[in-house]
């Protein structure tokens, strides 16, 4: 979808105003948002969203990036920063991509249904195992109902 304000750029923010009862949305990319004073000149400071008083503190002891650092710059110094910082963003990435598995895009010529399928049928594996650990076995029957099904669909 295009800017609704320069009709040439793709639009990547959605913009609702909202007066007494009446909202208006517009779609538009981030150069007009940031010179129509919506976001301002360095971007959307998702840190803000990101901090708070029990995370500030956090250091990663492999390679001594802060969360602070990290909110501010949005990149992990290294693989260990994934287990320092990674429960304080899941909710975070949740939020915005509704799930913390990334599934990557597909090539055009791809079965990507099947593939689908693969990945649904690894991820429920790994939840019965895990409701299995937990003694959950209700929800581990669940899953497997789940897992059967899918399995047995042609």
């Amino acid at each position: 979808m295009l800017c609704d304000v320069c009709h040439i750029k793709k639009a990547t923010l959605n913009y609702t105003a909202v007066v007494g009862e009446t909202s208006t949305t517009i779609h538009i990319c981030e150069e007009c948002a940031k010179k129509k004073g919506i976001l301002p000149a360095s971007g959307f400071p998702l840190s803000g969203l990101l901090l708070n008083a029990q995370n500030r503190n956090l250091v990663c002891k492999r390679c001594g990036l802060t969360y602070q650092e990290f909110a501010d710059k949005l990149k992990f110094g290294c693989s260990g920063c994934y287990k320092v910082f990674g429960n304080e963003i899941k909710p975070f990435i949740e939020k915005i991509q509704e799930s913390t598995i990334h599934i990557g895009r597909f090539p055009s010529n791809a079965d990507t249904k099947g593939l689908r399928k693969k990945r649904r049928i690894i991820e429920l594996k790994k939840a019965l195992k895990k409701a299995i650990d937990k003694e959950a076995y209700e929800r581990a029957s669940e899953i497997r109902d789940k897992l059967v099904k899918l399995e047995n669909e042609v």
